[in-house]
């Protein structure tokens, strides 16, 4: 995700949640004036419930500021004060659920007006209702679970204002309505809290990735041929994921390799913009050994590859040792591209290092070897494989006898 997006989602953020705090507010006032006209107990109740709405928006807030706060200190972030923050609001929303059913079966009150009561009701819940689906776009949008918890506590707070209105339209029929929907709406409540609650522990315990996504990963790895995937890990830390993939490449240089990462890494973002960090471990496809190659013209080395009649192929590995193989040159008769052919062919074969006599007297064919092989100057070694490999390749290259 890019420094500008990040911003502009960090205001959203800010912006719903102080929205938030002035909406709940005034809906506790409300209400409070409400149950001072009509006297209803479970009135009295729901406008606690909205001031706790005020109070887990305002840590809702808290949370997202310090949330977005780095330093040397905690270079990734505090985006776990979200989650904590989540936490808080979970036992907010378990302890709403048992105000609402303790209301509705407190002492019986007389009431006043309550078609007024039932008008102030309805208007806050339709203001609750309208409150909480917002939250939880935005909260869809930015992937906040602070703002997601946030949302259900506001939605809670239309069921409980719901109850009373029940409680109170129903009362002269049916006097005990209003404490079994209370009882409903309170396990309601406990429920939401309490998954709530499980989701942002498992986050600040560093849960896995969900298989939903590991699996859109590996569809974007698996469109490679040249890609072999080891593992996959990440974890979620606030509303930000931090992705770890580890995988084999068939890229013989490293620039085109880490080009190669950055696509897959810019792809992956696309597909889970949440992301806050991709990182990828990669490495070569492991060919059981080292391949190494030493030029030769007429049996003797040379730094000249395009002139060489071909190379001699030594295989280290550790399971069979030194294996010798003869590599012909296919452009050493050619008038021009020599260099080019010769690069092909050892290109194909997977060669890993040139092993050479002399440097390449040619900056560009230096530079040009360079991004393909390791080139390595070593006269002697190049002896020990000569002397070697002698008589396994002494039918091939006569030069070699004696």
């Amino acid at each position: 995700m890019d420094r500008e997006s990040a911003i502009d989602i960090q205001k959203v953020k800010i912006n719903i949640t102080a929205l938030s705090i002035g909406v709940t507010l005034f809906l506790g006032i409300l209400k409070l004036l409400a149950y001072l006209y009509v006297s209803s107990n479970a009135i009295l109740g729901d406008a606690l419930h909205s001031f706790t709405d005020s109070i887990s928006s305002t840590l809702v807030l808290i949370g997202i500021i310090i949330s977005a706060k780095k330093s040397e200190k905690f270079p990734y972030g505090l985006y776990k004060v979200e989650n904590i923050v989540s936490v808080l609001l979970s036992f907010l929303i378990m302890g709403a659920g048992f105000e609402v059913a303790y209301r509705a079966f407190a002492r019986e009150s007389r009431l006043r007006h309550v078609g007024l009561g039932l008008a102030l009701i309805a208007l806050t819940i339709l203001a609750s209702l309208l409150l909480g689906f917002l939250k939880l776009k935005v909260a869809r949008r930015t992937g906040s679970p602070s703002i997601e918890a946030d949302g259900y506590h506001s939605l809670s707070d239309a069921l409980s204002s719901v109850v009373v209105f029940l409680g109170l339209a129903l009362n002269s029929v049916f006097p005990y309505s209003d404490r079994i929907a209370a009882v409903i709406v309170g396990m309601i409540l406990l429920y939401a809290g309490g998954e709530i609650f499980i989701q942002s522990l498992m986050v600040l315990l560093d849960v896995s990735l969900p298989s939903e996504d590991i699996n859109r990963i590996m569809e974007i790895l698996h469109k490679y041929r040249d890609v072999q995937v080891d593992w996959i890990q990440g974890r979620r830390s606030g509303s930000h994921y931090f992705v770890e993939v580890s995988i084999k490449l068939r890229e013989k240089t490293l620039k085109k390799a880490h080009e190669f990462v950055d696509r897959i890494e810019k792809e992956i973002e696309a597909v889970l913009p949440d992301i806050e960090k991709v990182v990828i471990h990669y490495e070569p496809f492991s060919k059981g050994g080292e391949f190494i190659a030493v030029p030769l013209k007429a049996g003797k080395p040379t730094a000249h590859i395009g002139k060489s009649d071909g190379f001699l192929l030594v295989i280290k590995s550790q399971k069979n040792g030194i294996e010798c193989l003869w590599l012909e040159n296919p452009g050493k008769n050619l008038k021009h591209g020599r260099g080019t052919a010769a690069l092909k062919i050892l290109i194909e074969e997977d060669v890993d290092i040139i092993l050479l006599p002399e440097n390449v007297e040619t900056p560009g064919m230096n530079a040009l070897l360079g991004e393909f092989f390791e080139l390595r100057v070593n006269p002697e070694e190049i002896s020990q494989y000569l002397e070697r490999c002698r008589e396994k390749l002494a039918e091939q290259l006569p030069e070699l006898k004696g």
